[in-house]
């Protein structure tokens, strides 16, 4: 949870802020009135999700994440456990769709003729963004260790075995062949947890 006083974080059952030294049992019913609003803000931008294009997708996930986070600042670790957890889930279940579209651009990105494949490669440079969506589900702070390593294994999982490896080839071919995933995630995940085993 977050001081009231200074914004510091700190843990759950702190009476007293470690960095400015205020009082903290008042201001706990307000947090977690705080964070339970910020998570039924959570799960109703996740129950809203679905998959039009990478761009409108992103918008709505990157929606999700900020509620997420604002949650887990309020509630603590628990909070951004299950947080955590349920954007992974929702980005699992949309991944189906999104693999349809990858595929089928990545089929128009073969056909002969020139606005097929300019159509095809405007779409997957949009791939980048749902790219980076994934990897902002661990700017969501206050996670247990535990947690965090559960959430690296699926999401590799869901790079690897559905729709984020073919849109990351199709960024590689089309943009920049030195994009690396895995480094992108691997970083991002030490930025805020830097004892993740990754």
């Amino acid at each position: 949870m977050k001081c009231v006083n200074c914004n510091s974080v700190i843990p759950d059952d702190s009476e007293f802020c470690q960095k400015c030294g205020s009082k903290i049992h008042n201001n706990t019913l307000s947090q977690s009135v705080s964070a339970e609003r910020d998570m039924q803000e959570l799960k109703n931008a996740l129950e809203n999700l679905n998959y039009k294009s990478a761009v409108t997708f992103t918008h709505n996930f990157n929606i999700a994440i900020e509620a997420a986070k604002r949650a887990a600042y309020e509630g603590g670790s628990t909070v951004a456990d299950k947080s955590i957890q349920y954007c992974i889930n929702a980005f699992d279940q949309i991944a189906l769709v999104m693999y349809r579209d990858v595929y089928s651009l990545s089929q128009y990105s073969m056909l002969p003729g020139g606005s097929a494949r300019s159509k095809a490669l405007k779409a997957t440079n949009q791939y980048i963004f749902v790219l980076n969506s994934l990897i902002r589900i661990f700017e969501i702070p206050c996670a247990s260790d535990i947690a965090i390593n559960i959430a690296v294994k699926q999401v590799k999982a869901i790079y690897e075995t559905k729709v984020l490896f073919q849109a990351a080839l199709q960024y590689k071919i089309q943009n920049d062949w030195e994009y690396d995933f895995e480094k992108e995630l691997a970083d991002a995940v030490r930025r805020n947890y830097p004892n993740a085993t990754i």
